[in-house]
């Protein structure tokens, strides 16, 4: 009978699938929610709602990843030391190459949000900040920039998604 894997590796194993994949429905959100009952105002005011969701999601979604990101890395050396010590503290040999890009793919939303993203949501930013007299010349261009932003924070929400899912295949022993 194989024995039971230790308390510190299972409430781990419950935090890393939990951070994951509520940052991934969490980011969804945005993309679910929030862009499509933005569409009904007028485009100044779609980019500073817009400006305010970008804030809250900027405030708590990084250490929601850090935590994940984190939990998967502890796992994947907890993983690679049982195989060194010959115990059964994890259930295969995929477990670090599984865990170790569970925190890969879940931290991956800070690159992709400073690199891929950047572009998209610097102009929202200005389109956000830009006076009052020029509200009328936005309306076509801030749509597209939110429609834009619609599908690189769908592709963003999938990488912790994604993340969840490959940790949940080490937790379960694929």
């Amino acid at each position: 009978m194989a024995e039971q894997l230790s308390t510190p590796i299972r409430v781990a194993q419950v935090v890393g699938l939990t951070c994951s994949a509520a940052l991934a429905g969490y980011i969804g959100g945005f993309s679910i929610g929030t862009v499509p009952s933005l569409k009904f105002a007028p485009a100044h005011a779609i980019a500073k709602q817009w400006q305010t969701a970008y804030e809250i999601g900027k405030s708590t979604a990084p250490f929601v990843a850090l935590t994940a990101g984190l939990t998967w890395s502890y796992l994947a050396t907890q993983g690679s030391m049982s195989t060194a010590s010959k115990q059964p503290l994890l259930f295969n040999s995929n477990a670090f190459a599984l865990y170790s890009a569970s925190a890969v793919l879940v931290t991956a939303i800070v690159p992709f949000t400073l690199i891929v993203m950047k572009p998209t949501n610097d102009k929202l930013h200005a389109k956000a900040d830009a006076s009052e007299e020029s509200k009328a010349e936005t309306d076509e261009t801030v749509d597209e920039l939110m429609n834009k932003w619609y599908w690189l924070n769908v592709v963003r929400a999938s990488l912790p998604g994604v993340g969840a899912v490959v940790g949940a295949m080490a937790v379960v022993g694929l």
